[in-house]
């Protein structure tokens, strides 16, 4: 995404879930993968009067968490990781449907939360999450790199809902 055309032009907000699988090393220290679907809203300034729009975001990563009461029934935590993120905007208008996919890395992935323990192994809680990228693949149609000149950095910025199963 170059800075031509920024993301607040694409997405007036989403609908963060999470689900996460961690492996604990210490009480403490905990490393693992995570996985977040996001149904997004299509901002009115891509999605104009008449049209019909969908989309999501969805990330993949890994990440090292720390939980500061891990014996707690209520544990507050806070993680960094890396990932790779997918985009996907569609708009129908006039009969004719057009999608826009952006995908890439992102680094750093920021979030702190509380878990509420519901057993040994699962526990669900929100969470607050900074997760800053750039998108170096765009397709229409057909597929194609970002030319480095246009990509820009990006971030969001949320408050979702995160489920983890401790191993």
């Amino acid at each position: 995404m170059s800075s031509d055309w920024p993301m607040s032009d694409w997405w007036s907000g989403a609908i963060p879930l999470e689900v996460g699988v961690r492996y604990r090393f210490t009480p403490n220290v905990s490393a693992g993968v995570y996985f977040q679907w996001n149904p997004a809203f299509v901002s009115s300034t891509t999605c104009g009067s008449g049209a019909t729009c969908s989309g999501y975001d969805m990330r993949v990563g890994i990440q090292m968490v720390y939980d500061i009461i891990p014996d707690g029934v209520v544990n507050p935590w806070f993680s960094l990781g890396m990932g790779w993120e997918w985009s996907q905007a569609s708009v129908t208008a006039g009969g004719v449907t057009g999608t826009l996919s952006v995908s890439g890395w992102e680094l750093p992935v920021v979030q702190a939360g509380v878990d509420f323990v519901l057993s040994k192994a699962f526990a669900l809680g929100p969470y607050v999450g900074f997760f800053g990228g750039t998108y170096t693949n765009l397709t229409t149609g057909t597929h194609w790199a970002v030319d480095p000149p246009t990509r820009a950095y990006h971030a969001w910025v949320q408050f979702g809902l995160k489920g983890t199963l401790n191993l």
